[in-house]
């Protein structure tokens, strides 16, 4: 069967596939592939995607000039998604004899926004983690304005997407703002770093599965009231809105979305690890918290953390012991089937790649106290002190930390150690239910 008949026969599936877990990650990663093999013009890139338009449109979008340009075009969008997409989502699609194109494989670039071209895919990962030392460069060289910058980073871009945007900015000041830029690139990285490219061990890669598995199958329904049945949280969940609290010079009213919650947008001290979503009673958080732990056991966001631990604040409350760190990971969260040791050690060496999320903090009934520091990971302590350490960052430094509560709950003493506030306001009427 030709590309453009299998485009066409699986048009609804492609498009779950590309909008997967609401996020713009998928379909923005095949745009990227189709410009550079030159599958795509920029004109096209830029009717595709812009701010205000839904995801689902800018998929649908680019299914329907695939097909207007014809079999070739399909082919390669094929190609791209067979490429993108995780072994999981391209599970039942159908790709065909799908191939990259030999522009993929096409002659050295001769100039700098060839090279920005033909390399995007790369760009963007090497460049999403240092937008603003590259927007540094490009400022200080005279190459962009102040504006230009702001442009960037505009709080609703993720850190892919400001990325995105800055390269196209720079191709579309010519070849000069290219050269400044890749140099930049090559600059960053000849400097000696620490190696980021260390092997993980079998062992916590085994754990991560079965972390996996078990936050699946708890996240996947959402009980009813009163306990009576259950609904699937994919059939029922709805776009969340979202904004960053007064208390930060970026508050601002433009909605964020799921994975901005760990994004740099609306931080107040960089320093901390605690991000708090706070909401009245009834506006979700729980459901938010859970459709989290759903998309980062599918696979489907927040994929630079190896492990995601959860805890119920409630659950808590029951635990009358005194519980080290190892202890309250393994007990509350998913036991290891072997070498807890190696594991443990692990997540002590790796806290950049560890998410902890706290459901329900204002159902804690036990106090907090800044007055008492608790800064061993094997010594056990009280669980209100082994809660109040970690949050606070005396205990685990580094992990990132995401805690549910009312407004009115947290206490002055645990608000100085928030890296960023956001507001949960409830569920939009018009979210998106093809999830």
């Amino acid at each position: 069967m030709g590309a453009q008949r299998l485009v066409q026969g699986q048009r609804a599936e492609l498009l779950q596939a590309l909008c997967y877990g609401g996020s713009a990650e998928g379909l923005e990663s095949v745009i990227d592939l189709l410009l550079a093999w030159e599958v795509l013009l920029s004109e096209d890139h830029q009717s595709l995607r812009t701010p205000s338009q839904p995801l689902y449109s800018s998929a649908r979008a680019l299914l329907d000039l695939a097909c207007i340009q014809g079999e070739s075009t399909c082919a390669s969008l094929l190609a791209a998604l067979n490429q993108v997409l995780p072994e999981t989502q391209r599970a039942g699609l159908r790709f065909g004899d799908c191939r990259v194109p030999p522009q993929g494989a096409g002659p050295v670039p001769i100039t700098a926004a060839q090279a920005l071209r033909r390399d995007r895919p790369l760009l963007v990962r090497k460049l999403r983690g240092g937008v603003a030392a590259a927007l540094k460069a490009l400022l200080e060289s005279g190459s962009f304005t102040v504006y230009d910058c702001d442009e960037v980073q505009l709080l609703l871009y993720t850190p892919s997407q400001q990325a995105r945007r800055l390269l196209d900015l720079v191709q579309s000041k010519g070849e000069s703002t290219a050269e400044v830029l890749l140099q930049h690139i090559q600059q960053t990285e000849n400097k000696p770093s620490s190696p980021v490219n260390e092997e993980i061990p079998t062992e916590c890669l085994l754990y991560q599965k079965k972390l996996r598995s078990s936050l699946s199958a708890q996240s996947h329904f959402l009980n009813t009231y009163g306990g009576t049945g259950s609904l699937s949280l994919d059939d029922i969940y709805t776009e969340v809105l979202l904004e960053v609290a007064k208390g930060s010079s970026e508050a601002q009213q433009q909605p964020l979305g799921l994975q901005d919650i760990l994004g740099l947008v609306g931080t107040v001290n960089e320093e901390a690890d605690l991000v708090l979503v706070s909401g009245e009673a009834g506006s979700g958080k729980s459901t938010l918290l859970q459709r989290l732990h759903l998309l980062w056991a599918r696979g489907a966001a927040l994929q630079d953390f190896l492990f995601l631990f959860p805890f119920s604040c409630r659950r808590l409350n029951s635990e009358e012991r005194e519980l080290s760190l190892k202890d309250l990971l393994f007990l509350h969260c998913c036991w290891p089937d072997q070498d807890q040791g190696l594991l443990f050690q692990y997540i002590l060496d790796h806290p950049h790649k560890v998410i902890f999320t706290f459901d329900g903090m204002d159902e804690f009934r036990l106090g907090f106290s800044d007055e008492q520091r608790h800064c061993s990971p094997t010594l056990p302590a009280p669980v209100s002190i082994l809660l109040f350490n970690l949050l606070q960052g005396s205990l685990m430094k580094g992990v990132r930390k995401v805690a549910t509560s009312r407004p009115e709950a947290i206490t002055p003493s645990l608000r100085g150690y928030l890296h960023k506030e956001v507001l949960l306001k409830g569920f939009s009427a018009g979210g998106s239910t093809a999830l």
